[in-house]
């Protein structure tokens, strides 16, 4: 997962008497982990456990803490054919969920709009819609892909697409990237925090690193890992 949203849940819905716990003590975190079609499913933690669900519910893993180690920018991305030159963030908003259907709308020149995003157990999916949806659902006629190479694949060949693809992927043939609110996704927009769609991306460790795993993180954000962060599409934490 690449984000965690706070939601309000009501009481457990059966008893929790033989349910595994451990006490918290103030200032752990706690989180939630669920599989699509499966949950909410409770548990409390001090930040080390780790919980086998019965078939097909899966394995919860609870994390110690985040660690950021890269950042982010999710670009919007339209047809290289299309004349489109730039969008607001409301106007981003009313696409993606199905307000508005036909880029006449949106300075266009016409023609029904084509919607394409990630799967639901994508965490692209749900990051999209805290960032630029206002958490509402998607268009009814969005079309899932399985991963941002499909997405620029299919805006490529479709005049009337739009899609949301990380940096890594701007560079796919037929599309061109869409200015929001006037701003670029790059390095230098993320870091200045002047493009509304940008994203830390986590690590997460069942407790505190070591050995092997504690010398990999320390790679990843050193100069050497930022710069293989950077190469692959990434942007350095600094």
């Amino acid at each position: 997962m690449s984000s965690r949203d706070t939601v309000a849940l009501g009481p457990p819905t059966r008893p929790l008497r033989n349910f595994p716990a451990c006490e918290l003590t103030g200032g752990q975190p706690l989180h939630r982990g669920h599989r699509a079609g499966n949950g909410p499913w409770w548990f409390s933690s001090d930040g080390g456990g780790r919980f086998d669900l019965t078939p097909p519910r899966g394995t919860c893993y609870l994390a110690y803490d985040e660690l950021t180690v890269a950042n982010d920018g999710i670009a919007v991305i339209v047809n290289a054919t299309n004349p489109l030159k730039s969008l607001t963030k409301k106007q981003v908003e009313q696409i993606f969920t199905g307000d508005v259907a036909d880029w006449s709308a949106v300075g266009g020149a016409g023609g029904k709009i084509s919607v394409y995003t990630r799967n639901t157990s994508s965490g692209t999916y749900s990051d999209w819609k805290e960032l630029a949806m206002k958490k509402r659902d998607y268009a009814p006629t969005a079309q899932k892909m399985a991963g941002h190479e499909q997405i620029a694949a299919e805006v490529g060949k479709n005049a009337n697409g739009i899609g949301y693809v990380g940096l890594a992927y701007i560079k796919a043939g037929g599309i061109k990237v869409v200015p929001v609110e006037g701003a670029l996704p790059s390095v230098q927009s993320v870091h200045a925090k002047a493009y509304p769609y940008a994203r830390p991306t986590f690590y997460y460790t069942n407790g505190e690193p070591a050995g092997l795993a504690k010398a990999f993180v320390e790679f990843t954000v050193s100069p050497a890992g930022q710069k293989i962060a950077e190469n692959v599409g990434f942007v350095p934490v600094k």
